[in-house]
């Protein structure tokens, strides 16, 4: 199963910006209790990856190729 990495920003008192920028994961911080993490990852993993996004919860809100 994929692991999901990133920072997942934006507690209740956060609405700053900040994450893991290492070339494949980047975090957004959302702030007043969202927040959002953008993943970067290679094709083959995709669907491993989506799949383990929903089943922890997590809103898959966008897919680019």
């Amino acid at each position: 199963m994929a692991e999901l990495s990133g920072a997942a920003d934006g507690g209740p008192e956060d609405d700053g910006h900040g994450g893991n920028d290492g070339g494949h994961t980047c975090g957004h911080g959302g702030g007043h209790g969202g927040g959002h993490v953008e993943l970067t990852v290679d094709a083959g993993a995709c669907d491993a990856v989506l799949r383990d996004a929903l089943s922890t919860g997590w809103s898959v809100v966008e897919v680019t190729r």
